[in-house]
């Protein structure tokens, strides 16, 4: 861990702490960076309790999130059996622009 060191003491408060104490309590605590919180869990593999991940609030929002915006099942697309663009009558399709090509371009064969 670099920047400013953790002293024994600290390490083994942060041990005890950090499995059930939220991530924003923690850098006051300490007083030190978010990141530094981040980078110490994961150097001395300390991960949050069972018990803390089941409390947490936002957990149980997740499913919901963004459920207005998403498809219902059995939704018929407002394009369907419509034409893809490019495949109209006439000459559109051998006339429309192919992309630029340079003069020395090598190919492979």
């Amino acid at each position: 861990m670099n920047g400013k060191p953790w002293t024994d003491a600290e390490i083994w408060l942060f041990i005890a702490l950090y499995p059930d104490m939220d991530n924003k309590k923690l850098p006051r605590k300490f007083k030190r960076t978010t990141f530094s919180i981040n980078a110490a869990a994961g150097v001395l593999g300390v991960q949050k309790s069972a018990k803390y991940c089941a409390n947490l609030a936002w957990r149980s929002r997740l499913p919901i999130v963004g459920r207005l915006y998403r498809f219902p099942k059995g939704h018929v697309p407002m394009n369907k059996g419509r034409r893809r663009p490019g495949w109209f009558a006439g000459r559109m399709r051998e006339t429309q622009f192919k992309g630029i090509y340079i003069h020395n371009y090598l190919t492979d064969s």
